[in-house]
This record gives C-alpha cells, structure tokens and sequence, in this order.
C-alpha cells in the first residue's frame, strides 16, 4: 500500500504547487490501488480528500464524501441527487437530479419513492421532448439519422414508463393507449435501424417490444417482437440463435394460454430445422407441434368453441401424428374428435372409423428425436428503464461509474464481497471527472483519457460499453487504440460492434489492437460479427484474427463459416485457419469434425479434400 500512499502524497504536494494534471495522475494512481486493507485505503482517502480541496474540486470531493456520510452540499445538481440517493431520501434525490434535466434519473427516484403521479408526470415530459427530437431529424445524414432511430427506440421505452405509472383509476385505458403509442414508436425505431443497416439495433428493438408485452400481458406484441426477433437471426443464419428463440417464444405462447400460437410457432420451427437438415431437431418440434394441436382442440372442446374449430386443431394434430408416424397417438385423436360435443354426426362417423381402422397400431416414429422442450426466457431486464438511464447520460464515464457504484451499495452482499466492486467505480468515476475540463488532444488529456479507459476496463459491465463508445471516437490514436484493447476484454456482443467500428481506423496502431481483441473473441456469442469481420474488414490481419477466433468456437455456424474459407477463401485466409485449427485440441465429435465429414461425403476437389483433412485431423 505504500506505493498508493506515496503518489496519494505526491499528488497532494503537486496539487499545492499548482501542478494541476500531474497532481491529477497521481491521484488517480493512488485510487486506483482498489484491493487495499481498508485502514491503508482509508488513509488514503484522507490524502486525496485534501488534495482534491487544494485543487478546488468539489465533483471530486463529493464522490470520495460517499465512501463515508455523503455530503449533498459539495457539488451541483447531479451530485447532491446521488447524494440524497445514499442518504435514502429519493424524494429529495428526484428533485436534484430534476434540476440537472435529468428527467429519466429523477422519474425512476419518484418511483422508488412510491410517487407513481410525480413520475408519469417526468416520462411524460421526456416522451414530448424526445417525440419532438425524433420528428425533427426524419431525413437527415447517416449519423443524424443513427440517433434519430436511438431516440425512436428510447422513446417506445419511455411511452412505456408512463403506462406504468398510470393512475389506478384509469390505469386499463390509459395504460393501453399508452402501450400502443410505445409500440408504435419501438416498430418505428426497428424500421430505421433495420433501413440504417444496423441489424443489432432493430433486434434490440423487436426484443424489447417482447419484454413491454410480457410484462403488460398484451400477447399480440408478444408474438410481434418474437417473430421479428427469429426472421433477423434467421436472415443473419444463426441458426442455433434462431431455434433457441422459437423454443421461447412457444413457450411464452404456452404461458399465455394461446396453444394454437404455439403450435403454429413449433410448426415454423419444423420447417426451418428441416431446411437446415436438422432431422432430430425436426422431429422434435414436429412432435412438439402435434401435441400443442391436440391441447389446443382440448382446450377449446372444454370452453365450448364452434366444434368445426376444435376439430381443425385435432386434424392438425392427427396429421402430424401420422406425418410422424405416431399411429397409435393418432388413434387416440381420432377418438377424441369423434366425441367433439355438437360435431356434426357424419364427422363423428368418420373419425370414430378411422379410430377403428388404426385399434391396435403402435407409435413407430423415429428414435432419433430432439426435443428441446419448453424453455421459458429469464426474467427480462427491464429495458424501459435501464437503457433509458443509459441513452440520457450519453457515455458520460462519471455517470456511468456512479450508476455502478450504486448497484454495488444496494447489492445483497453489501460487505467485503462488494468492496472492490465500490472501489473500482469510485476509481472509474475520479478518472472521468479527471478528463472534464481539459483539453483532449493535448498531451495531459491524452494521458487521462488513457487512465479513464484503464479505469473503465477493470469493470467488466455492460454500463460500460457506452462509455468506452464514447472514448471510440477520441482525437488520439492511442487512446482509441487502448479503447480496442479494453472492447477485447468484455464478454458482451456490443463490443463486438465497437470492434467492427474501430477496424475501419486509418491508424495503424488502432488495427494492431483491434487484430489482437479479434482473436479474443472465443464465444459464440461472437459469430455473427466475427462472421462479419472475417467477410468486410479491410484490414487482412483482421479478417485472419476473425477466422481464428471462429476456428476456437465450437457450434455449427462458427464451424460452417471455417469450413466455407477453407473451400473457397483466399489463401492467406486458408493459412490462417489451418494454423488456427492445428493449435485445437483434437476433437472427434465437434461440430468443425462432424460438418467437415459431411462436406467431405459431399465432394470437394482433390486439393480442397486433403488441406480439409489435414486442417481436422481426419
């Protein structure tokens, strides 16, 4: 801890000369010291208080005022609502952060403060801004036209706050006509990402019109957000993405009582399995199908429905059965459309004769059967606000590393196991205060800049991604460079994107850093924008790094991705994929093995076959 204390009281003594950003680094140096004994931290803490006086830095003074009894007389607006946060009093908190024009903090403050009224009256207001925003920027260049789609998609999620947050009186009719204005601003939102070319953003839009529609029992937005989400991994081929999708979508179908839904969704999802050549996976939503089609025939015998309309789902039912080979459960069908009440009597007849015609048949169907089963997503994160608070403090590193904190004082386990977490954020937040104030392409705020993205990537947080964002499109090189770097180390598809961005940098040291976080990018979660890269970078040691990284990840898009550079890429892309794929661990039964075999029993070329056999070691 010495080496902390020591900058700490280097710091101070530049701050009394008036050497403000050395004084600077070496307080942050010190802060950054996260996993001391908390007395030597503590001391610390005392150094850096009086140096931040010396330097009349009242943001800073009352971020480190937190780490005690915090003081909501230090700074501006935003500081003392935090402040106020601490001491547990939000109405308080609500009203400073008001002041600061942070409208989304201070209505999710009127929430926790049991003040529904206060906090439809703040969404209302920020949905008039941003529906003014967002109308005023409909034809504009490609950046403006990038945030006008942004704000499209905050403001569905903010349309949403306020039906939340409808009275109780008129909460039904006022809560859906809000709803529908949300969706309609979510679907507005997709169509300009998707027309923009960002694919991502407009899942991210169909996704969260899901999570509005699960939480506001409203299925037919459900089903819309769904089947939006499917088409894109489908148009994207992530076809495991895809099918994982349907599994969750049936089975929210199921969850909302709409059987006949479900049934078509796992309909859909046969005939995208069997395109894919996926037998079990086919089979297994074919079976899944028939019997949702059976439940829904039940379902609607025991509720009285028109018997013409409850026979249509058992002869669904029945002729997947049969499709499946499943005579004896079509037997069983049979017999129970011909006991359909009301049906006609020459229907019943006819059914009650083909159940005679199958007595004693027995389901052959095929052994090798996927059933993937009903998996239900987790609970949805709450967009409506989470990505709210994001999009309103607009990659601000002290916002971002304030909100962490935050989480990480109201955690369950607010002892030892979060203090680091605290720690680390208070660090993030000093460096970023750091950096206000002076100017960035200037040596000194060059260095801070690099301190901050240091900083900021000892959080692995999605929070912050669009902080490191905002850092992407910094004056100097180096520290776009460091901001690569740190995108290598999160595990989240966003910084893949960040990624894809900084690979078109005309600066060499940048595409350095973006080859070496490339090659990093072991997990499926990474496909789609590795796939990406490895097809449109411009850069061929960053088309190489992509297919290095596909070549270490072991599912079937990934794998068919290699297999395809291997038959028909460009030679320094097969190179890079052989030597890739000769530092795997041999692996009979992976997906790269087994999609290979098949090409192979396909036929290749002669010279394409023997590279292939070698690359897999068959």
């Amino acid at each position: 801890m010495s080496d902390a204390r020591d900058a700490a009281q280097r710091g101070l003594a530049l701050a009394r000369q008036g050497n403000k950003v050395e004084a600077l680094l070496h307080l942050l140096a010190a802060a950054a010291d996260v996993d001391a004994d908390p007395r030597d931290y503590d001391a610390v803490v005392r150094v850096l208080v009086e140096a931040y006086r010396a330097l009349q830095r009242p943001r800073e003074l009352a971020t480190l005022s937190w780490l005690e009894t915090a003081d909501p007389k230090l700074a501006g607006p935003a500081d003392v609502a935090r402040a106020h946060r601490l001491l547990g009093d939000e109405a308080a908190a609500a009203r400073s952060f008001e002041e600061a024009g942070m409208l989304a903090h201070a209505a999710v403050c009127r929430e926790r403060a049991h003040d529904p009224g206060g906090a439809r009256a703040l969404w209302s207001r920020l949905a008039h801004e941003l529906s003014r925003n967002v109308d005023q920027e409909r034809t504009a260049s490609q950046d403006r036209a990038e945030r006008a789609a942004e704000r499209a998609y905050v403001l569905g999620l903010v349309r949403f706050d306020v039906a939340r947050n409808a009275p109780r009186e008129s909460r039904d009719k006022a809560s859906r006509e809000a709803i529908v204005a949300a969706i309609g601003a979510l679907e507005d939102a997709a169509q300009r990402f998707e027309s923009l070319g960002l694919r991502e953003r407009a899942f991210d839009a169909y996704q969260a019109m899901a999570a509005i529609g699960e939480n506001s029992r409203t299925f037919e937005h459900v089903v819309e957000g769904r089947v939006n989400s499917i088409r894109i991994l489908r148009e994207d081929h992530l076809q495991q993405y895809a099918l994982s999708q349907y599994d969750e979508a049936i089975a929210v179908a199921e969850a909302h009582h709409e059987l006949a839904a479900a049934a078509e969704l796992a309909r859909e999802a046969t005939a995208y399995a069997r395109g894919l050549g996926a037998a079990p996976e086919t089979y297994g939503y074919a079976r899944r199908a028939m019997e949702l089609h059976a439940a829904a025939g039940r379902l609607l015998a025991r509720n009285g429905a028109p018997p013409e309309l409850t026979e249509n789902a058992y002869l669904a039912a029945i002729g997947l059965s049969a499709e499946l080979d499943l005579l004896g459960t079509a037997a069983k069908l049979y017999t129970e459309a011909a006991a359909i009440p009301d049906l006609d009597e020459a229907r019943k007849a006819r059914h009650q004769r083909a159940a005679q015609r199958l007595r004693g048949a027995v389901d052959t169907g095929p052994a090798d059967v996927r059933d993937r089963g009903a998996r239900p997503a987790g609970a949805a994160l709450e967009v409506w606000t989470v990505d709210v608070i994001e999009w309103e403090q607009a990659g601000r590193g002290e916002e971002i590393a304030a909100e962490i904190y935050f989480d990480a004082v109201h955690a369950p386990n607010r002892g030892g196991a979060s203090l680091p977490a605290r720690r680390r954020a208070i660090a993030a937040r000093l460096a970023a205060l750091a950096v206000a104030g002076i100017e960035p392409d200037t040596t000194e705020g060059i260095k801070l800049a690099e301190n901050l993205v240091a900083r900021l990537a000892e959080m692995v947080d999605y929070r912050v991604m669009s902080a490191l964002e905002a850092l992407a499109s910094h004056g100097s090189a180096s520290v776009r460079a460091r901001v690569a770097e740190a995108a290598g180390t999160m595990p989240f598809k966003r910084s893949a994107q960040l990624l894809r961005r900084a690979a078109r940098d005309d600066a060499r040291d940048v595409i350095a850093a973006v080859g070496k976080a490339v090659a990093r990018k072991q997990s499926a979660v990474f496909v789609d924008p590795l796939r990406r890269l490895a097809r449109e970078a411009q850069h061929a040691e960053i088309r190489a790094a992509a297919l290095r990284a596909l070549s270490s990840i072991d599912n079937a898009e990934a794998a068919n991705a290699v297999l395809s550079v291997l038959e028909a890429g460009a030679a320094e892309e097969r190179l890079a994929v052989v030597e890739a794929l000769k530092r795997r661990r041999p692996d009979p039964n992976s997906q790269l093995v087994t999609l290979g075999r098949e090409r192979l029993a396909r036929g290749l070329s002669a010279e394409v076959a023997a590279e292939l056999r070698v690359a897999l070691g068959i």
